[in-house]
């Protein structure tokens, strides 16, 4: 149908209308059909045909509505974005518009509507308008700001509420928490929200919450209270008192478990103290003597409930006779009081807030005073039904009271001849008494004092002490105030005072301060010995661990530049301590300790972390002057101590040293102080180290070593390889060294350099030694019949195993091996106290055996050892060999060391021999024997089979008149 439009203006609002006549009567059909809410509205946005449905939504009529813009039924906040909305539906960019938007109607009211608009276009695509259909959706809109609304009403009431609040789902997740909650636990509520009420319930309490919300839920309960305690972050526990119950939808399914959680730790905490004291009264009543604590109940009738045994010791009366004779009571106090005890039991609440003092009468007819005090026993309802009393002897008091009131002089007398001191100063400060026992505190006499502003002869740094504990008693009646202050002594002396003022301003009879003073020197210097012993290392009197580590922290806390640690570990103690005793090893300990603390005097601080380590702590030194002082020690270390049996023994250092900087930490800087000289333990046992990160990734791969020693399978990982001994004479291999190695399953072969140390530290050598002796030996017997000797390496461990001979001399009797062509070999680091070492090789040389000094040259005492110890076979190091023809001291040395090895009756056997001029050099200064790659790698026993097939039998070759043959 055409659009209908009488007023020309608005016709003129409408231009066009005439061409899009078609398109609206072609739609204006069908929307008059239908009950949805239907409008065309022209390009420009202007209202060209709404149905009925549409009109009555809007609540005006179809000729009202034709012409109007969209604008003006639109709700002003809804009509500004109208318009970007017709472009992106016009440009093609939205194919349809589907949006909420408000209409408002001419009552004001507003429908709130869905809203699904698109473009009609001409055959060529030109745009004619728009046809849009409406859905109302006002009463679900208003359903949802109403849900909105209690949800933010809720979401408020549950984040102000006092107690937590938590909503929950069945199986115990949370829905909701508020922040009284997450106070009480501790804990922010995004951190709640990844965790369970299990796992914020001590252990004990979840089998009851889990019982207590399965009933909830099952519906044996509509709701619950019951107490329980959370777990906080720091693993304390607060209480919690949860109410609980069961929020359900209209169908019955249950929507969520709402529970309210009261923090009662404090209620808790109090009655369980108030129970714990009612058994400590208990026990305090029953094992009091001089104290009765009684239950009278005074409703229906008169009785005694309870009544403790000391009321034997001031009665005479057993309990029993009490709990039998109802009416004993009564006849217990005096006559002339009985009036003041049926008042009390009459109204029990006169006892409240006070005292009564009454007679009673023993059952042997003698009169004592006694005190009472009590609360009232009330019922359920409120109501008085007796008394709580608790009753004590004051006849010895009474009688000192009327003593003292006729007069003072008792008083004077106890005052004057005690140990501790009373002194009274009124409210100027002006002391007006003092007690004689001053006199032993001061050395000053009473009588000097009274009158003056001060009885103390105070330190310069107490008086403020004082005064201030003055000060703080002054403010409150009867208060005491307790403190310790130093004073000097007459004689020179300082001790300790430990008072008690009390203030005694409003007593007439006094009207002063009241100090008793008591002598605390004592005390103090017991304390300060405690605190002294705490820090400091008993043995040496050095700074221990705990002490230096807090001096360390200190120390970086100011200034972290300049701060370094040194660690020191001492090597060659533990035999000491082995074989002569733990008295020995403690002397030689206290020697180092001293030497330490002379070399490094006032540069730092040196401490004792135990055992035989020590460390230093150092500020502000330079870096060579920190490094000289570590060579320092190493060298204070070495020399020689003297020790109380009159021998010496000889010790090395091992110093690892670590510089501070701004990142450090006391830990950091000890742990790398260690790492360092680990490093210098491992290599030598004596010098210097200085940290540096690549030590820390050397010391990871050294861990993994060690890890796979300790787990390597001897028979499988282990393998003992052998390398030649040649005798220079006739060329032919007349013995065998035997080398362990190890075929790490990832690694390969490791150098026994990496993990002979590591065996060693771990005591895993000891392990090792005995199963490449049981090799070595089995392989001797296979190699009869080339009647070779086969050598075998001892360590410095094994060679201090005090059943090192007879394990040696199992093995021969287990592998049938010839102890004669067997040889041990030692090295001189072994042989560091010959108070071990020469009954141990002379044991060994007891089983028939053969025993070799290993790398000769190298230690400190080679030429006593040659003296002094029963060797057969001299094995020169490969330090002297490998310069024998280009060093002439070298040559020297070697030619002179096999003619003492000679003159001495040794055989001499060179080590590392690597060319044929050495080899040669070696024959011509008359050397027996001699190993080497030159002569030959270690190798598997299968390789060193073929030569020793290849040779002539030794025997065939003969041998050296009066030498042992290698």
């Amino acid at each position: 149908m055409p659009v209908a439009v009488a007023d020309p203006e608005r016709r003129q609002r409408v231009a066009g209308a005439d061409e899009v006549a078609a398109w609206v009567a072609d739609f204006a059909r069908m929307m008059a059909a239908g009950s949805v809410p239907m409008v065309l509205t022209s390009t420009y946005g202007y209202l060209l045909h709404p149905n009925a449905a549409y009109a009555e939504l809007l609540g005006r009529s179809e000729a009202e509505l034709v012409g109007l813009p969209l604008t003006a039924v639109l709700h002003a906040d809804d009509a500004g974005s109208a318009g970007e909305s017709i472009r992106r539906l016009l440009s093609g960019e939205w194919p349809e518009w589907r949006q909420q938007r408000r209409y408002v109607r001419p009552d004001g009211g507003v429908r709130v509507v869905l809203l699904s608009t698109r473009v009609v276009r001409a055959d060529d695509g030109a745009p004619l308008g728009f046809f849009s259909q409406l859905q109302d959706v006002t009463a679900r809109h208003e359903a949802e700001l109403r849900l909105a609304e209690s949800e933010e009403m809720l979401r408020l009431a549950m984040d102000n509420a006092p107690i937590g609040m938590t909503l929950t789902t069945q199986d115990g997740r949370w829905l909701r928490i508020n922040r009284a909650l997450c106070r009480l636990v501790g804990r922010t509520e995004e951190e709640m929200r990844g965790l369970t009420f299990r796992d914020i319930t001590h252990p004990d309490d979840v089998d009851n919450d889990i019982e207590q919300l399965r009933r909830l839920i099952s519906g044996e309960t509509v709701s619950c209270q019951f107490d329980k305690r959370y777990l906080k972050p720091d693993g304390s526990c607060v209480w919690g008192r949860l109410s609980g119950a069961v929020a359900r939808q209209k169908d019955g399914e249950i929507a969520y478990v709402v529970v309210q959680v009261e923090d009662v730790t404090e209620e808790r905490l109090a009655a369980h103290e108030l129970a714990a004291q009612e058994v400590r009264f208990r026990l305090l009543a029953d094992g009091a003597d001089d104290v009765v604590s009684a239950r009278i109940r005074t409703v229906p009738e008169r009785r005694v409930e309870y009544i403790s045994r000391g009321v034997s010791a001031i009665t005479g009366w057993t309990p029993s006779d009490f709990y039998a004779d109802p009416g004993l009571l009564a006849r217990v106090v005096h006559p002339d009081d009985a009036a003041a005890l049926h008042a009390m039991f009459a109204d029990p609440t006169q006892l409240r807030g006070g005292q009564r003092t009454l007679r009673f009468i023993r059952d042997d007819g003698t009169v004592m005073w006694v005190q009472i005090r009590g609360e009232p026993i009330h019922d359920a309802d409120g109501n008085v039904v007796g008394a709580e009393i608790l009753t004590w002897d004051v006849t010895a008091r009474h009688q000192a009271e009327k003593a003292l009131a006729a007069s003072g002089r008792r008083f004077r007398a106890l005052v004057e001849h005690a140990a501790d001191a009373v002194v009274i100063q009124d409210a100027g400060g002006v002391i007006r008494y003092v007690s004689p026992a001053v006199s032993g505190f001061l050395g000053d006499s009473p009588e000097n004092l009274v009158g003056s502003a001060c009885a103390l002869r105070l330190a310069d740094d107490q008086r403020a002490v004082l005064g201030d504990a003055i000060d703080e008693a002054g403010r409150v009646p009867d208060s005491v105030v307790r403190t310790e202050v130093r004073v000097w002594h007459a004689d020179g002396s300082d001790r300790w005072l430990a008072i008690a003022v009390t203030n005694r301003l409003d007593d007439p009879d006094i009207a002063g301060m009241i100090l008793n003073v008591h002598d605390a020197t004592d005390r103090r210097t017991a304390q300060q010995a405690i605190a002294y012993q705490a820090a400091h290392d008993p043995l040496t009197g050095l700074p221990n661990r705990a002490s230096l580590q807090r001096q360390l922290e200190e120390a970086l806390a100011d200034d972290a530049d300049a701060v370094d640690v040194m660690f020191v570990d001492l090597t060659g103690l533990k035999p000491v301590n082995d074989t002569f005793g733990h008295a020995k090893g403690d002397a030689v300990l206290r020697t180092v300790a001293e030497r330490l603390s002379s070399v490094v005097g006032d540069s730092g601080t040196v401490a004792r972390f135990g055992g035989d380590e020590f460390a230093v702590v150092t500020a502000g030194l330079r870096l060579d002057a920190f490094t000289e002082l570590a060579d320092r020690i190493v060298a204070a270390v070495d020399r020689p101590i003297t020790a109380p049996d009159g021998g010496q023994v000889h010790l090395g250092a091992s110093v690892g040293l670590a510089l501070g900087d701004k990142t450090s930490t006391a830990e950091h800087l000890l742990a790398n102080a260690d790492l360092a000289m680990g490093v210098v333990k491992r290599r030598s046992g004596r010098g210097v180290q200085l940290f540096d990160t690549t030590l820390a990734d050397q010391a990871s791969v050294r861990l993994g070593l060690e890890r796979d020693l300790r787990i390597a399978d001897l028979d499988r990982d282990l393998r003992v390889h052998y390398q030649p001994v040649v005798d220079l004479r006739t060329g032919a291999v007349v013995s065998a060294e035997a080398l362990l190695r190890w075929e790490h399953p990832e690694r390969g072969l490791v150098p026994p350099g990496v993990f002979i140390p590591i065996a060693e530290e771990t005591g895993l050598i000891e392990q090792f030694g005995i199963w490449v002796l049981r090799q070595a030996c089995r392989q001797q017997v296979a190699w009869a019949e080339h009647d070779l000797s086969i050598g075998v390496n001892l360590s410095p461990w094994q060679l201090y195993d005090p059943r090192l001979a007879c394990r040696v001399a199992e093995v021969l009797a287990e592998t049938g091996a010839r102890a004669d062509r067997l040889v041990l070999e030692v090295t001189e680091s072994a042989l560091i106290d010959d108070r071990v070492a020469t009954p141990a090789l002379g044991a060994l040389k007891d089983l028939g055996l053969r025993l070799a000094l290993d790398d000769f040259g190298t230690g400190y005492s080679s030429l006593t050892s040659l003296r002094r110890y029963p060797f057969d076979l001299l094995k020169v190091d490969r330090s002297f060999v490998g310069e024998i023809t280009d060093r002439p001291q070298d040559l020297a040395i070697v030619r002179n060391l096999v003619t003492l090895a000679h003159d001495l009756g040794m055989a001499v056997v060179a080590e590392g021999v690597e060319t044929g001029e050495q080899l040669q050099v070696l024959r011509d200064v008359d050397a027996d024997s001699a190993q080497g790659y030159h002569l030959g790698r270690p190798a598997p026993p299968a390789a060193l089979s073929g030569v020793l097939r290849a040779l002539p039998h030794p025997k065939a070759l003969g041998s050296r008149p009066g030498r042992a043959s290698p």
